[in-house]
């Protein structure tokens, strides 16, 4: 989830939503480095995507950590 002024409230909407519900919010880490080099590798996205996406994730919401490595 990244935290941009439009969808602040949306990670508070769902938790509302599933209030009673077990919700677990994944996080699939990459590192930085690994990222901006599949980026540049698939052709259709910048070459700086992944620098500003990975500034705007969200910092305060509960994860489930899951990392991968290549």
């Amino acid at each position: 989830m990244v935290e941009r002024p439009e969808i602040k409230p949306h990670f508070e909407k769902v938790k509302k939503i599933f209030t009673g519900y077990p919700i677990y919010i994944v996080e699939v880490f990459c590192p930085l480095e690994i990222c901006r080099q599949r980026n540049i590798e698939r052709g259709d996205r910048s070459e700086g995507q992944s620098d500003w996406q990975h500034k705007i994730m969200a910092k305060d919401i509960p994860y489930i950590v899951l990392s991968t490595h290549t």
